[in-house]
């Protein structure tokens, strides 16, 4: 599987709002180790 930049960006961002607002979700966390 492989993400453009725009995409990578995206869901870094979207990854790093739930981070603040205290929402983990289980594809995230997979999705960044």
């Amino acid at each position: 599987m492989s993400l453009s930049r725009r995409d990578f960006i995206k869901h870094n961002a979207i990854a790093a709002t739930a981070a603040a607002a205290g929402i983990t979700l289980p594809g995230v966390n997979n999705a960044l180790a």
